[in-house]
């Protein structure tokens, strides 16, 4: 039995002089002792292949590489003693969690634990085992504490310890009395059983690439030691300090503290403590440049003898933010590749902290088409199958929740594809699909009106209703359209609708009635895996791990390969410790989610040739010829360790000083963080990539690491090279050579090369110039990507140069098809036009439509106020009572009883589906209340009448369609809805369309343009057919909005209950232009000098109407009409040249773009050359006026003085 230390710095050859031991005992034969190689977890696999292709063997029965963890349960498989599994961190995490739960009437600090302290609190248990000290240990060291005299840091401590032993005994005591055991309890129980082990005697022992050991793998050396024959421990020490005492916050102070306790556990009678291999070589071994040599041998020490001369190999680069030095890493990586002759597999990227930077490696090498193998442990939180787990008891808790329902469906391991899902998911959300008895109990499912009557809901055709809309992007102008869809497509889909309904039932049922009723973890835990079972979830894993090797996506596959045990695993060790524990649905959501959190995967390097990434605390790079050290950055290289929050710096000092040595405080770990540096900076043979960003992701200014001031130290010549983000414009091509590194990346700069060139030629006005002429490398690439075969995508791409944002024409064959001889139609479709035709042909020809929601929005709450309205006026007409001579107490009591009526039959009964929409229909229901006494009160003062409500025009309807002559061949028909016509004894008739919306002005700017023409269209009709309504209309009156909200009043201070009414009726009066000869039928009772509460008028004090009211002459309102007219006809023309052109009117703020539902689909982008806004100018109303009649007169061809007569001119 003997030990001997192999020892020298790093790059000195002490892993090859292992390698070689091993390879020459390997070549005796198979007949001798073991040998056992030790070093850390991770490195196994790679450790063994090197041992392996180094000697020129296949394989042998002598070697085992292995870490501490599995050679415990080497020795315990063979000798016996292990009481059974070994619990996984998911499992501590759980029995934890449940051991708190179970504590926490007992406990103060740890009552309220979250799933990070039941993190910190499972590190804590790890590290006391590996430092083997038990529950038993921390009770006697509450004792001793409790007889100190106690400060406030040592109670602090004290209480603490109280709670952890309480739990570590718990811990402890469960372990016992299942089937588990701890793995770090394995490494003790191994240590006492390693004598037993016969393969251990008389074998060779070599261990390679720690830094140190914890008490328990001390323990384990020590057993060994007394067991085989020779052991061979390698550590990276300077021959000089072999023997001396750690000098306190030196770089191999914890190198040197480490070989210390070795030869302290080694001094013993029966074992021969060897003369140590000093290699020191006259250079070392592993280094090719003089510039690498100097570092590793200056860069430990305090003398930084500066190098002579330019260093070679040694590369220093700063690089914008994080993203940009990962990529100018894989580009320095492909260059030495394909310039200089490496392998993929001698290149690796170094980082203190891989997370910070691993998902940034995977999309930027996956990009390059540079294999990589990221050495970490793998997150598997986001895999469908734990997915699936978390939604499937979601789903349960929140009673068949939309978002539960979907996130099952969407994992893609339910028997139901994309299309069926997306199907299913349209009707769940239209219908409003609410609970499990809607998805179990309920008959097969059909479509239903959303709103309040079928009449009410299309757009076109006869009976439809005009929606509120205007053309300014007002939230009303989505038409209201209905789900009631007749027809054998209907059907058909209504069938794919339940079929994938029955399909998510059948699945669910029974996984729903198991978590029904006393659930027990155990009941819960078979419940899961017989979902499992019956959606056969191994296939399914197994299916999507050969899909992922035959593409070549090996971490992907190794996910799906590994994940399956873990979740089964998991479920065996909550059926095992918590098995007939009562628990509720949601509790065990939370055990499932604090044991899901720490569910990752350890994968295996891939023999294949790539490259690595790894942190130089878990990762080996052994053989490397280019090393990229990233993230030099102060805080990140080296780490800035936290502090622990279950043990501060001050609780391990007081513990060391009691007897209890825990691992090394945050202060010694930082102190340690400068022996990483040294490993970092030694792993390259030839080639060293130094690098930091000048900035976070976030645009954030970071500082340079302490690393880069000792190596700008120790090479005052290097220069710090700047990697920029793409390439200059006064980059030569040999340059931009460097931005050239895959095919997506040349595409990509090349694209953006040309787009700038471009560019530049349009504002230069020459078209083939001097500098802005592309030659050399980018027309070359080019022309590359242009011809080369297999390059179809890339000239797509490179199409995009010419990239035009434009509708393309519908033939006039496709129109004829999609219109017929006549267009049909509503006013505000036609509103829709002029605002942007684009959104009309996408809206209106294509019938193209958001999903809809159940759920209560503006214009919903607008078709119930319609309606209330309508339904409150003929309930007036039905009963023969005048309005005028109404009681505010009858109204109010009138239209409550309406909106009684009318809450259950809007969109299947939302204003019912729950208390919050209760409350919203009270909420209605007493602003409706309030509109209609105010309105009583106006009616009191008006001589005005209701003749018409909701008065349809159209084929079928009240009154024809509106019918307007385009062509010989074509006309134009439209067709929709009044809200309201008044009359009044002496003839005159107003129109009044209810507004929800707080822009309340009919502007003759707008009709002008055509964007409000549904008021004047209104009154076209009814000059052409309104006695067919009433004989007594005769001459217009005017044409109003009436608002149907009750808005918030803001007041400065405290008011009484009539400046709040007076406020309101301010508030609630109709907008419009009406005739200035109508004024006293109006309001009767307006004086001169006053303002109307009742419509936008005001009077002078000699009764003349103020010029910014809406009185205008009665020829005026008729020009309106006539000008509508028109306006129609151009529109209607203009639809059936089937130019659906992008061209979204601005006016100042105004835009169509605003609420518009289209914009991702005609993309619109003021910056593109051809997307520009079509700008209307500001006209104010006699501008407007004058406008419109210089239009009917050419139009008409009407004589001059015609056009004075009827008013046309101000």
């Amino acid at each position: 039995m003997s030990l001997r230390f192999i020892l020298g710095r790093a790059g000195y050859g002490k892993t090859r002089y292992i390698y070689e031991s091993i390879g020459s005992e390997l070549f005796s034969g198979n007949d001798g002792p073991a040998i056992l190689v030790l070093v850390p977890e991770q490195a196994a696999f790679r450790t063994e292949r090197e041992i392996l292709s180094g000697s020129g063997l296949a394989g042998s029965f002598r070697l085992r590489v292995m870490g501490f963890s599995r050679l415990a349960a080497e020795v315990l498989k063979s000798v016996g003693g292990a009481s059974g599994l070994l619990i996984d961190e998911q499992g501590k995490r759980m029995l934890l969690r449940d051991r708190l739960s179970r504590r926490c009437s007992e406990l103060e600090i740890f009552k309220h634990a979250d799933s990070g302290t039941v993190d910190r609190l499972a590190a804590t248990i790890t590290e006391l085992h590996r430092y083997r000290i038990t529950s038993k240990d921390l009770v006697e060291h509450c004792e001793t504490l409790s007889f100190e005299e106690k400060g406030g840091c040592r109670q602090a401590l004290l209480s603490k310890l109280q709670e952890i032993t309480l739990i570590y005994g718990d811990f402890e005591e469960c372990l016992r009395q299942s089937r588990y055991m701890d793995p770090d309890d394995a490494l003790d129980l191994a240590a006492a059983a390693i004598g037993r082990w016969h393969i251990a005697k008389g074998a060779f022992v070599y261990i390679d690439g720690f830094t140190g050991f914890t008490p328990q793998e001390l323990a384990m050396i020590e057993a060994l030691l007394e067991k085989v024959s020779k052991m061979n421990i390698a550590l990276s020490l300077p021959l000089d300090l072999a023997g001396r005492e750690p000098e306190k916050g030196g770089i191999f102070s914890d190198i040197l503290e480490t070989y210390n306790a070795l030869k302290g556990i080694a001094d013993k009678p029966e074992i021969l403590i060897e003369t140590p291999v000093m290699l020191q070589p006259a250079a070392p071994l592993r280094f090719s440049k003089a510039a690498l040599i100097h570092l590793e041998r200056f860069y430990p020490g305090y003398n930084r003898t500066p190098f002579q001369g330019m260093p070679k190999g040694l590369h220093l680069r700063a690089a914008a933010n994080p993203r940009a030095e990962v990529e100018w890493t894989a580009r320095e990586i492909i260059r030495l590749c394909r310039d200089q002759g490496y392998r993929w597999r001698d290149c690796a990227v170094i980082a203190r902290n891989l997370e910070d930077y691993a998902d940034l490696i995977r999309a930027v090498f996956d990009e390059a088409g540079i294999p990589c193998f990221i050495d970490r442990r793998h997150p598997v939180n986001h895999h469908p199958l734990v997915g699936l787990l978390r939604s499937a008891v979601e789903l349960q808790i929140t009673d068949w929740s939309y978002e539960a329902v979907f996130s099952c469906l969407k994992t893609d391991i339910f028997p139901l594809d994309r299309d069926d899902c997306d199907l299913l998911e349209n009707y769940v959300l239209a219908h409003g699909i609410r609970g499990g008895r809607s998805w179990l109990d309920m008959p097969p499912w059909a479509y239903r009106a959303e709103l309040l009557r079928e009449e009410e809901l299309s757009d076109t055709g006869a009976g439809s209703r005009e929606p509120e809309q205007s053309a300014h992007g007002n939230p009303e102008t989505n038409d209201q359209q209905s789900n009631n869809i007749p027809g054998e497509h209907t059907e058909r889909l209504l069938d794919r609708v339940n079929q994938a309904r029955d399909i998510v039932t059948d699945n669910l049922r029974k996984f729903c009635s198991d978590f029904t009723g006393g659930l027990t973890v155990r009941r819960a835990c078979l419940a899961v895996y017989d979902l499992l079972e019956r959606l056969q979830v191994r296939d399914i894993l197994e299916r999507w791990y050969l899909e992922a090797m035959e593409s070549g996506r090996i971490e992907e596959a190794e996910e799906h390969a590994g994940v399956w045990d873990k979740i089964i695993r998991l479920l065996d060790q909550m059926m095992e410790f918590l098995n007939e524990t009562e628990i509720s649905p949601r509790a065990f959501l939370e055990l499932l989610e604090a044991a899901l959190q720490s569910v990752d995967l350890g994968l295996i390097p891939p023999g294949m040739d790539a490259a690595v990434a790894g942190s130089i605390d878990r990762a080996r790079f052994p053989h490397i010829k280019a090393a990229f050290v990233i993230g030099l950055n102060d805080g990140s290289f080296p780490a800035l360790p936290g502090e622990d929050m279950i043990f501060s710096d001050t609780d391990r000092r007081l513990l060391k000083e009691g007897g209890l040595k825990l691992a090394p405080s945050s202060r010694e770990q930082l102190l340690r963080e400068r022996y990483f540096a040294y490993m970092a900076l030694t792993r390259a043979s030839e080639y060293l990539s130094l690098s930091y960003s000048l900035a976070d992701a976030e645009g954030r200014s970071r500082s340079l690491s302490s690393v880069v001031t000792h190596i700008k130290e120790l090479f005052p010549s290097l220069r710090t090279e700047d990697w920029p983000i793409e390439p200059g414009e006064s980059q030569a091509d040999e340059s931009a050579e460097d931005f050239i590194t895959g095919r997506e990346e040349a595409l990509f700069y090349l694209i953006s090369r040309l787009e700038t060139m471009r560019s530049r030629w349009k504002e230069s006005g020459q078209k083939d110039s001097g500098e802005l002429k592309p030659q050399g490398l980018w027309i070359d690439l080019y022309r590359l990507l242009l011809n080369a075969p297999g390059c179809g995508r890339e000239r797509k791409l490179l199409q995009s140069l010419n990239h035009t944002n434009r509708a393309q024409p519908l033939s006039e064959s496709v129109m004829a098809e999609m219109v017929g001889p006549v267009l049909h139609g509503s006013v505000s479709s036609l509103e829709r036009f002029t605002a942007c035709p684009f959104s009309y042909y996408a809206s209106h020809l294509l019938g193209l439509k958001e999903r809809s929601i159940f759920k209560m929005e503006a214009v919903h709450a607008g078709v119930f106020k319609h309606a209330a309205m309508r339904d409150f006026v003929l309930a007036l007409q039905e009963s023969g009572l005048d309005w005028g001579k109404l009681e505010p107490e009858e109204a109010a009591e009138i239209m409550g009883r309406i909106c009684k009526e009318l809450i259950p039959r809007l969109q299947n009964e939302i204003l019912l589906s729950s208390n919050k929409y209760r409350y919203l229909a009270d909420t209605l229901t007493a602003e409706m209340q309030r509109i209609a006494v105010i309105y009583t009160e106006a009616a009191q003062q008006t001589a005005y009448r209701p003749v018409g409500v909701e008065l349809g025009f159209g084929h079928g309807q009240t009154l024809p369609p509106l019918s307007i002559r385009l062509s010989e061949e074509r006309r134009l028909e439209l067709e929709g809805r009044i809200d309201r016509v008044d009359a009044a004894p002496s003839g005159e008739w107003r129109i009044i369309d209810y507004k929800g919306s707080r822009r309340l002005r009919l502007d003759p700017a707008d009709v002008m343009y055509g964007l409000s023409l549904q008021l004047t269209a209104y009154a076209a009709l009814l000059q052409e057919y309104g006695r067919r309504l009433h004989s007594s209309l005769s001459v217009i009156g005017g044409l109003f909005y009436a608002p149907l909200h009750d808005p918030p009043l803001r007041v400065d201070g405290p008011r009484n209950e009539e400046s709040v009414a007076h406020e309101y009726r301010k508030r609630l009066k109709m907008d419009g232009l009406f005739s200035e000869d109508t004024i006293h039928i109006l309001d009767g009772k307006l004086a001169a000098g006053q303002e109307s509460l009742l419509v936008n008028l005001s009077l002078k004090k000699d009764g003349n109407p103020v010029a910014r009211c809406g009185a205008v002459s009665v020829d005026r309102l008729h020009l309106l009409a006539d000008y509508t007219r028109i306006s129609l006809a151009e529109i209607g023309s203009q639809v059936l040249q089937g130019q659906p052109e992008i061209a979204p009117f601005r006016r100042g703020n105004s835009t169509a773009c605003t609420y518009c539902e289209f914009k991702p689909i005609c993309a619109f982008d003021s910056s593109l050359p051809d997307n520009n806004w079509r700008r209307l100018e500001r006209a104010f109303r006699e501008q407007a006026f004058n406008a419109m009649a210089d239009r009917i007169y050419r139009k008409q061809g009407r004589k001059q003085e015609t056009r004075v007569r009827i008013g046309y001119s101000a």
